[in-house]
């Protein structure tokens, strides 16, 4: 076996990490799993010793467990002031998928959470439960450069919506959507959308192969159901052509 080695030198402000905060992210990914705590893996990125400002990663680490049911648990270590104290956030963001045709992790979940991590600290906007955010192309190749994005699986989910993670504490949980389910949840709102989901799967798991949960009869009538009862919680809605003008006496038509 070859044995490859390289240099590299690190300059900039270091990150300060709570390693106590490390080992209780890793009992709670290991516990949601239902694996035992040896089992948890960490992404390692050897910028990650640098703070976010001096060219760092956004978060220290994105670990995986494999679930004892089945597919891999994926969560972001750094995003809260649980494990970095200088964080401005409370919640690190989770993600649960199948295990990719070889058996082993998908890739791809790492790259869209550090991404999601990205967004959140650059632009100061936190993803709240019962956000949804579009990426208009494939929520597996959203966080890969145009050159990359070839190296990822396609996928028809095209969004992703947030929710409380089931099982971590101080979690929220990405879950991809495809574009007519969006349109299912601005019809009356993502939680409620949600949250009839969780009682088909409550294990929340973002599937890239799977059908179209629009499909399902049950599912519209209780989202009708819900937009009936509660109206709409849809703030702003883009309508492709639809424009605004003044045109004399008769006001804005």
């Amino acid at each position: 076996m070859a044995t490859f080695r390289d240099e590299l030198e690190l300059k900039g402000d270091p990150r300060r990490v709570d390693d106590a905060g490390v080992e209780r992210l890793d009992r709670a990914l290991a516990a949601a799993a239902g694996v035992p705590v040896e089992r948890v893996l960490h992404a390692i990125d050897p910028r990650r010793v640098l703070a976010f400002q001096a060219g760092g990663p956004p978060v220290w680490s994105v670990a995986v467990a494999p679930c004892a049911d089945g597919g891999f648990l994926f969560l972001t270590y750094g995003l809260s002031r649980a494990v970095e104290p200088d964080a401005r956030f409370e919640h690190e963001l989770s993600l649960r998928a199948p295990a990719a045709p070889n058996g082993q992790p998908p890739q791809w979940p790492t790259f869209l959470l550090r991404q999601l991590c990205r967004y959140q600290i650059t632009s100061g906007r936190e993803l709240r439960v019962g956000d949804p955010m579009s990426f208009g192309k494939s929520i597996t190749r959203a966080a890969m450069a145009p050159q990359h994005e070839a190296s990822m699986p396609d996928s028809p989910l095209t969004t992703v919506a947030v929710v409380a993670d089931p099982a971590i504490e101080g979690a929220r949980r990405v879950v991809g959507l495809r574009p007519e389910e969006h349109a299912l949840a601005e019809l009356w709102s993502t939680a409620g959308l949600m949250a009839e989901l969780a009682k088909r799967d409550p294990t929340l798991e973002t599937d890239i192969r799977r059908g179209s949960w629009a499909d399902d009869a049950e599912l519209r009538a209780a989202v009708e159901a819900g937009a009936k009862r509660e109206g709409s919680q849809t703030g702003a809605m883009v309508i492709a052509g639809l424009r605004w003008r003044e045109q004399g006496a008769e006001g804005v038509v």
